[in-house]
């Protein structure tokens, strides 16, 4: 074996090494996610799911023309009310924990794994990206438990407000999981999509305000029956 297949052979070893630890690393956000969902909501819970009701999914309009289908506040059931509550709870608690601006928030979280590698060099500190992470599933399941709690009642609530709220969230998700893969892969090789502009957050573009999902919340929001 020449010296070049060595270095590649080990080069290849070292990235599934990354990849398995990334793994399992995921695994323990995973359960983290979990437990803390069941802490925080899973004993809150009052409707369990019809045996045998379908997971039903929603179109996703444009907040504009959902805002123009809509000319009067509809009347729900309180179970309804309670749940939108409970996502117009989380959704601001998104707004403020990213100062509306996840694509900001996202910025930040790779900023300070950078000043990380600098004290702990050569890996620096991915518990920036996992807290993260931690702090956005949680809200983003919140929505999607209230939203399901709503399908499975059948009651005809309109669940296309419970998508507004979950997009941004979501989306947010996804954008750190992406960077804390690319960490674990190689530091050096998340410096470099950043610098070449590569990460999803960074060649998103918005359309449409966040604050706009409250205009929306007046139109939509339930009078209880």
């Amino acid at each position: 074996m020449t010296e070049v297949d060595s270095d590649e052979a080990r080069r290849l070893a070292y990235n599934a090494s990354r990849r398995r630890s990334y793994a399992r690393n995921r695994e323990s956000i995973n359960k983290k996610r979990r437990d803390i969902y069941r802490l925080t909501n899973g004993e809150r819970r009052t409707v369990g799911r019809r045996p045998g009701s379908p997971i039903r999914t929603s179109a996703r309009d444009s907040l504009e023309t959902q805002l123009t289908q809509m000319n009067s506040v509809p009347l729900h059931s309180a179970l309804y009310t309670e749940a939108l509550e409970k996502v117009e709870a989380a959704y601001i608690n998104f707004v403020q924990v990213t100062q509306a601006t996840p694509k900001g928030y996202a910025h930040i979280a790779y900023q300070l794994y950078q000043e990380s590698i600098a004290t702990s060099p050569p890996n620096g500190s991915r518990r920036v990206f996992d807290k993260a992470i931690l702090e956005m599933s949680s809200i983003a399941q919140t929505i999607r438990e209230c939203r399901r709690v709503v399908l499975d009642s059948n009651d005809g609530g309109d669940t296309r407000i419970f998508d507004l709220a979950l997009d941004p969230v979501s989306r947010l998700v996804d954008w750190i999981e992406e960077m804390l893969r690319e960490a674990l892969v190689s530091p050096e090789g998340l410096r470099h999509k950043y610098i070449h502009k590569e990460l999803a957050y960074q060649n998103y573009v918005s359309t449409r305000d966040m604050y706009q999902w409250f205009g929306m919340r007046r139109r939509l929001g339930p009078r209880a029956a």
